[in-house]
């Protein structure tokens, strides 16, 4: 069902024998993507109402609106440097490594003492969103065969 194929890099590629599984692969992967987002969001949405979270914390209306916002500072300097890094790493290392930030920043929020280290795990991880999101939807769009790619692309965001 998969090969394994060289890449002339550390990280080798398991490439499908049929399209059609590599569509259902990538649509998989997209919906993984897409739908982390959008549990974030909904996530920190439900802290927000917790009185244990805002004591733990002592939040008031602009630290919250600080902690709620940190995550779109990352998103806004994530794109600078996304297809920079995407043209000279390839996609998939671009995907990689963004979802490793991700990962950093959300053991950095899980660990947070203070409302600083708060603040700097959410930029961290929407840093690294940001990067992973927007070379996903160019591999995508790179990788889907022409019968299934608007199909798929589409599918991107859809489960955020």
């Amino acid at each position: 069902m998969l090969q394994k194929t060289p890449t002339g890099t550390w990280l080798p590629a398991w490439v499908p024998e049929s399209t059609m599984t590599l569509s259902v692969l990538l649509i998989l992967c997209s919906m993984v993507q897409s739908a982390t987002g959008g549990y974030d969001g909904s996530m920190l949405n439900g802290l927000n109402i917790l009185p244990s979270y805002l004591n733990y914390f002592n939040l008031n209306a602009a630290t919250t609106g600080l902690n709620t916002a940190s995550v779109f500072i990352g998103g806004f300097f994530g794109p600078i440097v996304s297809g920079v890094i995407a043209d000279q790493l390839g996609r998939r290392p671009a995907i990689f490594w963004g979802s490793a930030l991700t990962l950093v920043g959300i053991l950095l929020q899980t660990a947070a003492q203070n409302i600083a280290m708060f603040v700097v795990a959410r930029i961290v991880l929407g840093f690294g969103s940001a990067i992973s999101g927007i070379a996903g939807g160019v591999y995508l769009s790179e990788t889907f065969s022409s019968k299934y790619r608007a199909w798929g692309v589409g599918l991107l965001n859809d489960f955020y």
